[in-house]
Formats: C-alpha cells, structure tokens, sequence
C-alpha cells in the first residue's frame, strides 16, 4: 500500500493544517495502536479507507473503534476521524445553507469543527452505520442543532456509500440520501421525518415488507396510513426541491 500523499498548492490552508498535523501524528503511530486496523499502518488508513474494494464492515469496525477512543480523549484517534472526514468537510464548506456567504476557508474550517465536535462526543451506543450517523450529526451542528439533539442518528446505512465515494457515479438510493441530509440540513423535515423516509424508502429490498410493518406498528398506524403520511412527506420535499431549484438554477 502506498502511503499518502501531500495535498495539492491549493487545498486551503485549514485542510493543509490538518492534513500536515495528522501525518506527523500517525507517522509516529505504534502500528497495533488501534486492534482494528490488523496490522495496516494508521499513514496509511487514508488512502486505503477511500478504495472502492475496502469492505464497509473492516471500515465500520475501524471507525467505531476510533470514535470510542475519541470520546475519552484519544487526540490521534480524534484527529485521525477529522482527517477521514475531510472530504465531506469541503462538500459541507460548498453545500450546506449555513455557510453560504463565507469564505470558502472559513466554511471549510467551520465545517471541520462540527466534524470534531461530532466525533468527541459520538453516542457509542449507536453502532449501526456509524458514517451515516457521524454524517448527520455534524451536519446537524453546522446548522445549528446539535443541543437540541445531540443524538441525531439514522438506523439504515443510506449514507455509507456516499461518504468518501465523491468520484463514484451516484445510484438512485444514494441520490435521495443526498437529498435527505440537504432536507435536514435545511430544515424541510425534521429528524422524525427523515428517520421515515429512510426505513420507508431506503431499507434493503429484502426487508421493506417487514421495515414498514415494524414502523407501522411503532407509530400506531395502519399500513394505508403510513404510506398517506410517507407520500405526504415526500410530495413536501419534492416541492422544497422544485422551489430550491429554481432559486438557485442547479441542485
């Protein structure tokens, strides 16, 4: 495996600064640091987390691992979650409505704080699609909900094959992810609704029959008035679409 490279002259000096900081960090990096690498070194996590053919169970299992020793105030592992989320720092810096009219360092670098905010304080209990749930979380800081609710999760794995993947040719599942978190993010759904439309829409085909008779059952709704109330927050956010659309000119 090769190691990581620098970044390029015009990367911006916030992901410069982490980017140099954390190599420095990993380089000196014991390599059984960290059990769930299994021997691959921690310069080399990077490049290697990013492939296409890296399984999402090692990378769960990895960054499960590196958020419970963030939480108790393990820096490398903290830096080591920032510097593997960079990439969706500088989606946020360009996408996210709080920070428009920023500076693109300065929303990169505002963007980079809601990531380390959300991974200091990850709640461990929540296991299951930890990049999707990181994702959110720091998405919900940028806009400002985080003490309102600092447990912000999703239960479904609908972001893991978006996070890290920004050259890979978006399927329909993941476009609608996409549009989900900006519908968070933007405050169109709520989290409630959003957490819907995901086990609604989004869970593996195999298990949709089952998904939506346990969301039934959760909410005390009969299948015909859980599908009203899922077309009803779809219809929403097809509008909120149309509408951002044709403000802005583009998704």
């Amino acid at each position: 495996m090769s190691t990581i490279t620098t970044a390029p002259r015009n990367t911006s000096p916030t992901l410069l600064a982490i980017e140099s900081t954390w190599e420095q960090m990993a380089r000196g990096a014991d390599v059984e640091r960290f059990p769930a690498l299994e021997g691959l070194p921690l310069v080399e996590l990077h490049e290697y987390f990013n492939r296409d053919a890296t399984p999402a169970a090692w990378k769960e299992r990895v960054l499960l691992e590196l958020l419970a020793a963030a939480t108790i105030g393990d820096e490398l592992a903290l830096h080591t979650v920032v510097r593997l989320f960079l990439p969706k720092a500088t989606r946020f810096a360009r996408s996210c409505t709080a920070l428009r009219g920023m500076e693109l360092d300065d929303a990169i670098a505002t963007a980079v704080s809601a990531i380390w905010q959300a991974a200091r304080t990850y709640p461990m209990h929540r296991t299951n699609s930890p990049m999707g749930n990181l994702h959110l979380n720091a998405l919900s800081i940028i806009s400002g909900g985080a003490a309102k609710d600092p447990e912000l999760a999703v239960e479904d794995d609908y972001l893991e094959a978006r996070l890290n993947r920004e050259q890979q040719e978006p399927t329909p599942d993941e476009d609608l992810a996409e549009v989900l978190a900006w519908a968070l993010e933007s405050q169109v759904l709520d989290r409630d609704e959003v957490r819907l439309m995901v086990r609604y829409y989004l869970a593996d085909e195999d298990d949709i029959a089952t998904n939506r008779e346990s969301i039934a059952n959760e909410l005390n709704l009969s299948p015909a008035a859980l599908q009203k109330r899922a077309s009803r927050i779809r219809l929403r956010l097809i509008e909120a679409v149309k509408i951002h659309i044709a403000t802005v000119g583009r998704w």
